[in-house]
């Protein structure tokens, strides 16, 4: 399965199981799970279940992207972020 598959999984995924407010910890556990061996600086938050990934870029100026989604709003904000690279396929 590519790297295209595992979002379109995690993403379904997070909107069968929804968690509401900031107690978020299986959104954070499966976040941190699909961030797991990707070369990525991983840093979760502690006082919000926050999780930022940084990408650098060798050093380039301007070559850091850090695109960051808190927890609370990542099943929207991410879910899309996600359409627009892969279009909305309906959940099944």
């Amino acid at each position: 399965m590519g790297l295209r598959d595992d979002l379109i999984d995690l993403r379904r995924d997070l909107r069968r199981h929804p968690e509401i407010g900031l107690h978020l910890p299986r959104t954070r556990r499966k976040v941190l799970a699909a961030l797991e061996g990707l070369p990525l600086e991983v840093t979760t938050g502690t006082a919000l279940p926050s999780v930022t990934a940084m990408l650098r870029g060798g050093g380039r100026p301007g070559g850091e992207r850090g695109p960051r989604a808190g927890a609370p709003d990542l099943a929207g904000r991410a879910a899309g972020a996600i359409d627009d690279l892969i279009g909305d396929a309906p959940c099944r």
